[in-house]
């Protein structure tokens, strides 16, 4: 079956390049160092619940990579939660998402060029019944440990 190129209002679906073990990996090594903070250092207006999982998140990227000319293109892709509070979510991004099999995009996209601060997406949270999609906002980005980045998102 020959291979299509889709068209630009078509969702490229990517898919993380390492495995949720080794996710799990970096976020039990983030909560290790987190769990030797003082007391009162907390400076969230909500505190945190565990969330783990696979999450979808929607968002749109601008790449020559990925699109002739470079013009936007929507893309999905998984992030591995790490919490959840009624005003945003924290999560992993892998260091490297590929193209979903099938896809006519052959091109990678690091995880640190996906999810950049001011950056708005969207969100996929499942909690008893169907997916719940919930538009977000990137406050914060870092790298951490094994290339993953870490994010957090405040929910609009």
């Amino acid at each position: 079956m020959p291979k299509r190129t889709p068209t630009a209002d078509e969702t490229l679906r990517y898919m993380s390049a390492v495995s949720p073990r080794r996710a799990e990996g970096a976020i039990a090594m983030l909560d290790e160092a987190s769990s030797g903070e003082a007391p009162g250092s907390e400076r969230r207006r909500e505190p945190r619940e565990p969330y783990s999982g696979q999450v979808s998140v929607r968002t749109i990227v601008r790449t020559t990579a990925i699109s002739v000319g470079g013009v936007k293109r929507e893309i999905l892709v998984d992030v591995f939660a790490r919490n959840l509070s009624p005003l945003g979510l924290g999560f992993l991004a892998p260091p490297l998402y590929l193209p979903e099999a099938g896809s006519d995009s052959r091109i990678a996209l690091p995880g640190e060029k996906v999810f950049e601060v001011g950056k708005r997406v969207e969100i996929a949270i499942v909690q008893d019944g169907p997916p719940r999609w919930l538009f977000a906002r990137v406050v914060r980005c870092r790298s951490v440990h094994d290339g993953f980045v870490e994010c957090g998102v405040e929910f609009e």
